[in-house]
């Protein structure tokens, strides 16, 4: 009845926040990656379609800065969807357009990456 209802609603978003968590640890670790081509980590062949080898010039670099704010919003919008993090309080409605924002502009990347380095 409706207590096994409840029972089921709650432990779907205590799921889908996991997921959430999940997924913000993964972007983390890109945000850190995007982090290190800023510093001059040696890496602009793992990046921005692999065509340039070692660090990344100030044009990668900035393209690398533009990724952390979209990925770091990427994560508050995800988390807020889920009534996590500093964004949690914001308009769902609002989050979910900066989470499909985000998600499309990651798409696009990777379209984009791949088109250069074939």
């Amino acid at each position: 009845g409706a207590l096994e209802s409840l029972r089921r609603t709650v432990t779907s978003m205590e799921q889908a926040r996991l997921r959430a968590r999940i997924v913000s640890l993964f972007l983390g670790v890109v945000i850190v990656f995007q982090a290190a081509l800023i510093a001059g980590a040696p890496w602009g062949e793992w990046t921005q379609g692999g065509q340039v080898h070692g660090a990344l010039p100030v044009s990668g670099r900035t393209i690398a800065a533009l990724s952390i704010l979209v990925l770091s919003v990427f994560v508050l919008g995800i988390l807020a969807v889920t009534n996590q993090g500093p964004w949690r309080n914001a308009a769902r409605g609002v989050m979910r357009n900066v989470t499909r924002a985000a998600a499309i502009y990651s798409a696009l990347g990777v379209v984009i990456s791949r088109s250069n380095s074939g």
